[in-house]
């Protein structure tokens, strides 16, 4: 038993001695010191990317879209008449984009198309008249960009995604009326038509 205490404590003494196998720095141990020795442990942190997957998400924000048409109702006396009375027939009318409302962020004639989606996306705008009678009115869309291009909104119109780029991920739409209501149309506050607007996955 001493014989095979004595072969287990040379090998200790043998392991202190030698100096230690380490990446990162060695250090020689001797009967001067405590006899041990502190070897730091490190980590790294390896990151991969997960995304959850392309998400589609488009702001719409419009104006009042309330306009004034705006005709001349002519009277003339007509005393030949077997009952003199007037006669009415009406100027050629014509349609008044709304004002500017004060501190709002959009106007009333606008509309505004949003892209908050993770991947790029385009979109129509369609004007339809509600029935027959108002089939003459045409609505109109008009958009400039800031890089002095009209968009043609006979095609979809391409916005970016913000999570790749800042520029041209929404549109500011300016909407009017054309054409002519007939006489026989009056009132208030009635509706006209409607927009419709067709989101798309972005196909370049």
């Amino acid at each position: 038993m001493k014989h095979l205490s004595f072969i287990l404590l040379a090998l200790l003494l043998v392991c202190l001695i030698l100096p230690a196998q380490a990446v990162r720095g060695s250090e020689r141990l001797s009967f001067a010191d405590s006899g041990q020795c502190r070897i730091p442990v490190h980590a790294s942190v390896i990151e991969t990317t997960a995304e959850s997957g392309t998400v589609y998400s488009v702001d719409l924000t419009w104006g009042d879209l309330s306009f004034q048409y705006q005709r001349t109702k002519n009277l003339t006396w007509d005393p030949t008449l077997p009952k003199p009375d007037y006669v009415v027939s009406y100027s050629d009318g014509e349609w008044v984009t709304p004002t500017v409302v004060d501190g709002a962020d959009i106007q009333s004639n606008q509309i505004r198309i949003k892209n908050l989606s993770n991947e790029k996306v385009a979109y129509t705008l369609t004007y339809e008249p509600l029935n027959d009678t108002f089939a003459s009115v045409t609505g109109n869309f008009y958009c400039m960009r800031s890089n002095d291009v009209e968009l043609n909104f006979n095609e979809r119109i391409p916005l970016n995604s913000p999570a790749g780029n800042n520029r041209y991920t929404e549109d500011t739409v300016d909407f009017s009326l054309t054409g002519d209501l007939p006489n026989s149309v009056s009132g208030e506050d009635f509706e006209v038509g409607g927009i419709t607007v067709k989101i798309y996955p972005y196909q370049g």
